[in-house]
């Protein structure tokens, strides 16, 4: 029985056949912008994760999840590391092996809701993206945050797009294409401060993690001095 005084992290279950990826992260975490230090393997093809800037592990990421051995896997961390809890699952204190086990049983090679949703979103546009971005995200998956912004600031819907996009760098900072866009809403609804900086990141990302480039040095060209 877990001790009822012990908090471990709630995990939101990603499960993406298309990319044969699990992703298991606290919920409102994305497996996106993460600086390099803050997660490690574990074990072949598993991967940690820690809370930013600290050894706190807040859940872990499986490649090649249709070809991981689970009854083969050795590795100490995965047994007997950190405890999480999978409300989606009714698991409560399970290491990390436990939970693969039963996101294999449960799921097999079908993906979550929220990546029907996701890959339907991230194959159309207008309203229709619009609407599967806002299903994904009412399932709980925080990545849909930056479609639904992109798309809405493509429709011209600014005040909202610029609310999406500046949450998503909170959680997604290292991503230079992230700040980019959240520049572009900012710039949309006249904030021309704040567009600048958001430029700034975006460029400084690329320079420092070789990233691809984005059009945010043209665009901080435009904006001028002022």
């Amino acid at each position: 029985m877990a001790d009822p005084s012990v908090m471990n992290p709630r995990l939101f279950i990603n499960n993406v056949p298309s990319l044969d990826r699990l992703i298991a992260l606290e919920f409102g975490r994305v497996d996106d912008g993460y600086f390099p230090r803050d997660f490690d393997r574990v074990a072949e093809d598993v991967w940690l994760y820690n809370r930013p800037g600290t050894s706190e592990p807040i859940g872990f990421s499986v490649t090649s999840i249709s070809e991981f051995d689970l009854a083969g896997a050795e590795s100490d961390v995965i047994w007997r590391g950190p405890k999480f809890d999978s409300p989606t699952l009714g698991l409560v204190d399970a290491s990390i092996g436990a939970t693969i086990g039963k996101v294999v049983a449960r799921f097999g090679p079908e993906p979550t809701l929220n990546r029907v949703y996701f890959e339907h979103a991230a194959g159309t546009d207008g309203d229709e993206a619009i609407h599967a971005w806002r299903m994904c995200l009412e399932c709980g998956d925080a990545m849909a945050h930056f479609g639904l912004g992109c798309e809405l600031l493509t429709a011209g819907e600014v005040r909202e797009a610029y609310e999406h996009l500046r949450y998503y760098v909170s959680i997604a900072p290292v991503i230079a294409w992230n700040w980019r866009w959240y520049g572009a809403a900012a710039e949309a609804i006249g904030n021309t401060a704040e567009a600048r900086k958001a430029y700034l990141q975006a460029v400084k990302l690329c320079e420092e993690y070789c990233q691809e480039e984005t059009d945010a040095p043209e665009r901080l060209a435009a904006l001028g001095s002022s």
